[in-house]
């Protein structure tokens, strides 16, 4: 299991023992996870949601972790990768944070980790942030930490189709991406 500790938070790897902890999250919080992440429905019981996040993983989902509060009481997040790409070495990142947490300086250490983890042990070249266009604070932050406009795109989900920005951050800034954490 990952874990990493940095200091205002912690990102630990999503693993059977702490699923229920992403259930209560995300159910706490599924209308602004479904309008900012993902418009795919939440399960309303734990059990299905154990199926619901299996599917995820089936479908693409890499790897994904749960960014708790420093004193590891509250989850507060969580961060996932995906549609890693092995011939343009590429994945996908994206999160969610409770309302409280964002514009903290705990959500950047978190992507921080979550970037240097993508390069460093996924071994890919760059970095794509799919964030909504409504998402401005999401976007804002992928443009400070040093991230580009790409493209828009279409992600198909379930439910319906929705245009994505991609912002792009490539390798080489990860030995910057300490020093543009601390600045934001």
């Amino acid at each position: 299991m990952y874990t990493y500790q940095g200091r205002f938070c912690t990102m630990e790897e999503l693993i059977s023992e702490n699923e229920e902890n992403l259930f209560s999250l995300m159910h706490h919080n599924r209308a602004e996870y479904q309008k900012l992440v993902s418009r795919e429905p939440i399960s309303e019981t734990f059990s299905n949601f154990r199926s619901q996040i299996n599917q995820w993983f089936y479908y693409g989902r890499k790897y994904q972790f749960l960014v708790l509060s420093k004193d590891k009481i509250e989850t507060v997040g969580t961060i996932f990768f995906y549609g890693q790409n092995e011939e343009s070495g590429t994945i996908k990142i994206s999160c969610f944070f409770v309302p409280k947490v964002r514009g903290k300086i705990l959500v950047g250490e978190a992507l921080g980790m979550a970037i240097s983890f993508s390069f460093s042990v996924l071994d890919v070249d760059r970095l794509l942030f799919s964030i909504y266009p409504e998402n401005s604070r999401m976007i804002q932050l992928a443009k400070k930490l040093g991230a580009n406009e790409r493209e828009m795109c279409v992600t198909t989900e379930s439910t319906r189709n929705r245009s994505t920005l991609d912002y792009d951050l490539p390798r080489t800034i990860l030995k910057e991406i300490s020093r543009r954490v601390q600045n934001l």
